[in-house]
């Protein structure tokens, strides 16, 4: 490894067990993103989706696996590959030793783990969603490893409570308590997106894998499709039902203890447009352990070259302002306002609950995306609600909508959109 921190590797959890050779980590990136397009598919892929302007979803969790001393980490890609490998590199500047599958399918989750682990020699995988974000810190995954490897589990997941109008969206369970350190138990049923489940434990996506376990249940693997008829592709919908002994076409070779654990802090899955908003708020009021680059005052965040005059703008925090940016006269920021570098607001305009994109065309060299999106400009007199903005010139009031530029037209939607077809 070309850059040394004395002593960095050493003070993590990993290094002190003598665990260096037998934990592998992998973080899933190659999910489609449907609900985020056009956002997730043109613009960004879904794991690169940005935090009050610059702290990128994925390169979180690879801050968080390699304070545990997980260095050795792979990630599956598909969508806009290249953002994500030319972003990351082999990962010499996170102190980790990055590997990466192109993906020209998708392989479910199951399947895209299962593939990347197959020829690593280790006893234990550590899995992570890219596209969640948590404060979940290096301490509660040591002692859920300690867990998992005292109870010699098959799989261990986290756990956070969501709404209980929520459990529609979410894998749930139920638990059968185990005394310890940490709080969780046996899995004793998993339900998955079910309106009426009994249980509002959701899982987290974040796992720890016995690699004998996912070893041998590769040769069952099948496309990620809804047309197999005995499909097995998928952690919710496949393994974690075969664990429990409820997957009747697929029987492991041996029952395997399943554990969950609860992590009780913030936890956000960014599946929609509305997610992805209220997780860059809980950023602004300091929930979570990110710090955008930025200038801090009492009231947010401010880049620099940036034109506003302060007696004349009204502000009410948390807001964030990124670099070279024009504030207009007679204005009304905040609360829970994102505005990226290269913004121009005009005269007495108003935006609450709002993320306005800077350009990131130039992490993909994509020329006509790059084209499109110089422009960036709220005109006078409108105002902005529960509203994320990519690009393009704002000429009209907008409220619960997205707004991007496609073929060098503003296109606007509805912030719930979703798509029509059934995800697999």
């Amino acid at each position: 490894m070309p850059i040394h921190v004395a002593g960095y590797r050493e003070k993590s959890w990993v290094a002190q067990g003598g665990l260096n050779e037998k934990i592998h980590g992998v973080i899933l990136a190659a999910g489609l993103g449907k609900r985020l397009q056009p956002f997730s598919s043109q613009y960004l892929p879904k794991p690169m989706l940005p935090l009050v302007s610059d702290i990128v979803i994925l390169e979180t969790w690879l801050h968080k696996l390699v304070a545990c001393g997980i260095d050795k980490i792979s990630l599956n890609v598909s969508v806009l590959p290249q953002v994500i490998t030319n972003y990351l590199g082999d990962g010499s500047q996170y102190l980790a030793d990055l590997k990466f599958l192109h993906e020209k399918e998708p392989s479910g989750t199951l399947g895209g783990v299962c593939n990347m682990i197959k020829d690593k020699a280790c006893e234990t995988v550590v899995v992570v969603s890219g596209d969640i974000v948590s404060d979940c810190p290096p301490d509660f995954l040591r002692r859920m490893y300690e867990l998992h490897h005292r109870m010699q589990a098959g799989a261990t997941i986290v756990f956070v409570p969501v709404p209980w109008e929520r459990r529609k969206d979410y894998g749930v369970a139920l638990l059968d308590p185990i005394t310890g350190d940490i709080e969780g138990g046996h899995v004793r049923q998993f339900f998955e997106k079910q309106p009426d489940a009994p249980s509002n434990l959701n899982n987290a996506s974040i796992y720890m894998l016995d690699k004998a376990l996912l070893d041998e249940v590769t040769p069952y693997l099948t496309r990620a499709t809804h047309d197999v008829q005995e499909p097995f592709y998928d952690f919710g919908k496949h393994l974690f039902s075969a664990l429990l002994g409820q997957l009747n076409y697929k029987k492991l070779a041996r029952p395997r203890p399943f554990l969950g654990v609860i992590y009780p802090g913030k936890w956000f899955d960014i599946g929609k447009v509305r997610d992805y908003l209220e997780c860059n708020s809980a950023v602004l009021r300091g929930e979570l352990d990110f710090l955008p680059p930025l200038k801090r005052f009492a009231w947010g965040f401010l880049g620099h070259n940036t034109r506003i005059n302060f007696a004349k703008v009204h502000i009410t925090g948390p807001v964030a302002i990124g670099h070279n940016c024009v504030i207009c006269d007679g204005c009304k920021l905040g609360p829970n306002v994102v505005i990226g570098d290269g913004w121009e607001i005009g005269k007495n305009c108003t935006i609450t609950n709002s993320v306005l994109w800077k350009d990131y065309s130039y992490l993909h060299g994509n020329k006509e995306r790059q084209e499109s999106s110089n422009t960036r400009r709220m005109k006078d007199n409108l105002s902005m609600d529960t509203v994320l903005a990519a690009d393009g010139i704002i000429w009209e009031n907008l409220k619960n909508q997205a707004v991007s530029v496609q073929r060098n037209k503003l296109c606007v939607q509805d912030i719930d959109w979703e798509p029509t077809e059934k995800r697999a």
